[in-house]
């Protein structure tokens, strides 16, 4: 993963040298490239899921949503390089994309539990605004702010709390 964490785009033969074995040995326990980088989303995933600890639902919900703001943001900034070229060398919807997909519903939980007092006042509607929420604070959202917009980490942080709070307002 340092590869990665140092802005390349390895390649298999840049695998073996950086962990000191042969390619042959590397494509022994990996069918290529695009496995490797299933395995390291997934390492970049387990390895930091810790910073998404659990956040009470209950105290002043601004106090909440920077709460979950700021996780996001030491989780997405951790996150990124892998899943910036895990997407760009993806050839399938599975592999990458469905180890996505889980983190996705970890921080779909994490919204709904840490929000879960003005979810509950929306009655049927909750259900559309915890959609609306996991849409504006999903890392998709995190990396249009930074790559797109050209956002700092704090600035993005600040954007998605404004767009959580409006939504909850």
């Amino acid at each position: 993963m340092a590869l990665v964490d140092e802005g390349a785009r390895p390649t298999v033969p840049d695998v073996a040298q950086r962990a000191g074995v042969s390619v042959r040995t590397v494509y022994h326990h990996f069918d290529g490239v695009q496995q490797l980088l299933e395995a390291g989303v997934f390492l970049q995933s387990a390895r930091h899921r810790g910073l998404l600890f659990t956040i009470p639902p209950h105290g002043r919900s601004e106090l909440r949503i920077a709460a979950l703001c700021r996780q996001r943001r030491h989780y997405f900034e951790e996150v990124t390089p892998i899943r910036r070229l895990a997407l760009s060398r993806s050839t399938t919807g599975s592999g990458p994309g469905a180890l996505v997909a889980a983190d996705r519903a970890v921080l779909r939980d994490q919204l709904a539990h840490t929000l879960a007092p003005e979810l509950g006042t929306r009655g049927d509607g909750g259900a559309d605004l915890l959609d609306a929420l996991e849409h504006a604070m999903d890392w998709n959202a995190w990396n249009g702010l930074r790559e797109d917009r050209r956002r700092s980490p704090t600035s993005a942080e600040r954007v998605m709390a404004l767009t959580a709070t409006s939504l909850l307002a």
